[in-house]
């Protein structure tokens, strides 16, 4: 069922343009960015909230998903 929710990667079937991959370089930044707001909260905090928690989880399912 874990492949319904998560399905294969399948291999580029193409080169990306040149303003695919400034948008995907943008968004990796935006993603890192996130993260390590994220890990600077997490420094300052003795017990973070769940839904900090949450949202580093998925940051980091953002950029596996990002990584080819």
């Amino acid at each position: 069922m874990n492949h319904l929710l998560f399905p294969p990667r399948r291999a580029h079937v193409r080169a990306c343009s040149a303003a695919e991959t400034a948008a995907l370089f943008l968004v990796r930044v935006a993603i890192d960015a996130a993260r390590e707001q994220l890990d600077r909260y997490a420094l300052l905090t003795d017990d973070p909230l769940p839904g900090i928690v949450e949202a580093a989880d998925l940051i980091d399912t953002a950029r596996q998903r990002m990584t080819p």
